[in-house]
C-alpha cells in the first residue's frame, strides 16, 4: 500500500552502453554491485544493450560494490588480468571514483586509454579535476514526483499504491572519448 518514485536503472544503463558504442568503443566492462538496490537492473540493462549493439561476446561484468574502495578493487582486477577494456561502466560515481583513482594509478589516461562512466551525478561528479560523465538522475524531478504521490493520497484520498518510474540522463562531460586506435 506504499507509495514509490524510482529511476529507470536498465535505461540509464542502457544510455551508457550506447554513449560509449557511439564513441567507437567495443569492449566495455561493467562493475557491478551485487545485489544492492539498482544494481540488478543497472547489469540488466547494461548486457541488453552489449547484445542489442552486437557486442555480446565483449560482456564482462566484474564483481564490485557502491564504494570507492569497492571500484578501486574492481578496476585493480580488469587492470591485472590483461585484457584491458576501452571503457568500464560503473555501478555508481563512488566506483567510478575509485576506478578512476585506480587508473591513474597504473598511468593510464581517462579517456585516451579508458573512458570511464558512473551513475547517479552526485555534485562532485561535476567538479573540473573529476569531471566525470555519468547517468543522472534528477532529483528535483523524483522529489515532485513523490510530493504529487502524497497530494493525491491527501486531497483526492486514493488509497491504491503507485509507482512512478522516472526516465535518467546521460550527463557527458570528461572521462568518455573515442577509444585509441592502438
Amino acid at each position: 500500500l506504499l507509495d514509490s518514485v524510482g529511476v529507470d536503472d536498465s535505461a540509464g544503463a542502457r544510455e551508457a552502453v550506447d554513449h560509449l558504442v557511439s564513441l567507437g568503443h567495443t569492449k566495455i566492462a561493467h562493475i557491478h554491485a551485487g545485489r544492492a538496490a539498482g544494481a540488478p537492473r543497472r547489469r540488466h540493462g547494461y548486457e541488453n544493450a552489449m547484445k542489442r549493439h552486437g557486442l555480446a561476446d565483449f560482456i564482462r561484468v566484474v564483481k564490485g560494490d557502491f564504494t570507492e574502495a569497492g571500484g578501486s578493487r574492481s578496476m585493480a582486477e580488469i587492470l591485472e588480468s590483461g585484457d584491458i577494456p576501452t571503457a568500464v561502466f560503473a555501478p555508481n560515481d563512488f566506483a567510478a571514483l575509485g576506478a578512476m583513482e585506480t587508473i591513474d594509478k597504473a598511468g593510464l589516461a581517462i579517456p585516451g586509454d579508458i573512458s570511464l562512466v558512473g551513475y547517479d551525478d552526485l555534485s562532485l561528479a561535476a567538479l573540473p579535476r573529476i569531471s566525470l560523465t555519468t547517468i543522472g538522475q534528477t532529483r528535483a524531478d523524483l522529489g515532485a514526483q513523490a510530493v504529487h504521490l502524497l497530494l493525491e493520497r491527501l486531497e483526492d484520498g486514493r488509497a491504491t499504491a503507485r509507482h512512478i518510474v522516472v526516465p535518467p540522463s546521460l550527463v557527458v562531460r570528461g572521462t568518455t572519448g573515442r577509444p585509441n586506435q592502438t
